[in-house]
C-alpha cells in the first residue's frame, strides 16, 4: 500500500469515529465541495477545511465528488489540503491515533 492511500485511510477511520456529525451541523453546502474537489487551490477558507476535518459526511462527500472527476481529468490532491494545517503540519492527531506516526 502507497504511503498516500495508508494515509487518507488512517484519517478516514479517525474522522469517522471521533466526528460522525450525522446532522451535518455547519455543512457548507455541495457547490462549496463541488468547488473544492475541482480547484483546491481556490479553496483558501479555513473554516471550511477545518470543518471537512471534522465531519465524516463531508469528508465522504468530498471523496465521492474526487472519485467522479478522476475520471474525468487529473487533478490536485484536494484531500490532501484538507488534512493540512494552516501552519504548514499535517494533522498530527490523525496520523497518531492512526499508529502512523509516534506520540
Amino acid at each position: 500500500m502507497n504511503l498516500e492511500k495508508e494515509l487518507l485511510d488512517a484519517f478516514d477511520r479517525v474522522v469517522h469515529q471521533d466526528h460522525p456529525n450525522p446532522e451535518r451541523i455547519d455543512y457548507p453546502g455541495t457547490t462549496v465541495l463541488q468547488k473544492l474537489a475541482a480547484e483546491p487551490v481556490a479553496v483558501q477558507s479555513e473554516s471550511i477545511l477545518a470543518h471537512i476535518r471534522r465531519c465524516a459526511p463531508c469528508f465522504d462527500e468530498l471523496k465521492e465528488l474526487r472519485r467522479r472527476r478522476s475520471d474525468q481529468r487529473p487533478q490536485i490532491d484536494a484531500t490532501a489540503q484538507v488534512l493540512h494545517r494552516p501552519d504548514g503540519k499535517f494533522a498530527g492527531k490523525f496520523l497518531t491515533r492512526a499508529g502512523l506516526i509516534a506520540a
